[in-house]
């Protein structure tokens, strides 16, 4: 008995044991409060988890999004649905409950229209995450190098047929690669602000005494253009522009 108390308090002494616990433990009291239906809790709960955790977990931010929708927290349930999304595109279960979340955003805004080929270019290589188009062009390069082997080695009757092969999987090796590489910048790159508060006045100017140049609601989505202290400089879909204070909005 005095041996494993012995074991149990040095284990605690050890500073990475001591901190994986509490993580442990937070997660677990954040799970909890969700089951028995204290959203606010969770949230807050998941929230100092993340505080206290470098790793980005699309799990974290899927949890974060429930809890604050079930809160009528519209703003921070698209903010880490879109979070989650981010560091995983495939993950359903936040594509639908994001889906349902814009559902309830006031704010109407038509985009700008863009070529159709712009649009679909533009869908395509944010189809699959940066690591599947990676996998794939892998795979391209792989049956290439197996094709050209044919070629090189295999008797002349058959071997025409497969230099023509190799080359076309080279060029879809490299368009699989250049789309990889392609989401990659549009995920280091790019960022997308939501509003958070349930209204929020655009100013002109970066500063407070600016005047007012629209009015946005909870959940409503925007381009980051840049940042000037603790203002952004904001771009909507429609080409509306105006800036906005941290913590009105949310960035990811």
């Amino acid at each position: 008995m005095k041996i494993t108390a012995y074991l149990i308090a040095f284990a605690l002494a050890i500073p990475g044991f001591s901190s994986q616990s509490d993580s442990t433990n937070l997660w677990n009291s954040a799970r909890a409060a969700y089951e028995n239906g204290n959203y606010e809790e969770a949230y807050n709960h998941w929230q100092e988890w993340n505080e206290t955790n470098s790793e980005a977990n699309p799990d974290l931010f899927y949890n974060l999004g429930n809890a604050a929708f079930k809160s009528d927290k519209i703003g921070q349930a698209i903010l880490n649905w879109n979070k989650a999304l981010k560091l995983n595109p495939e993950m359903e279960d936040a594509q639908v409950n994001l889906a349902q979340a814009k559902m309830r955003v006031v704010d109407n805004i038509v985009p700008a229209k863009v070529s159709p080929i712009t649009e679909f270019s533009r869908t395509l290589w944010l189809y699959y995450s940066p690591l599947t188009w990676g996998i794939l062009a892998c795979l391209s390069f792989a049956l290439m190098a197996l094709s050209f082997a044919i070629f090189k080695f295999s008797n002349r009757s058959i071997s025409g047929l497969f230099m023509p092969l190799a080359f076309v999987l080279m060029v879809g090796g490299l368009l699989l690669t250049a789309a990889g590489v392609r989401h990659q910048y549009h995920l280091d790159h790019n960022l997308t602000a939501v509003v958070v508060q349930p209204n929020i006045y655009v100013k002109s100017a970066p500063m407070t005494s600016g005047a007012d140049a629209f009015i946005l609601h909870e959940g409503t989505e925007m381009k980051v253009v840049k940042s000037v202290g603790d203002w952004y400089e904001i771009k909507l879909a429609d080409g509306k522009v105006g800036w906005v204070q941290d913590g009105q909005v949310g960035v990811y």
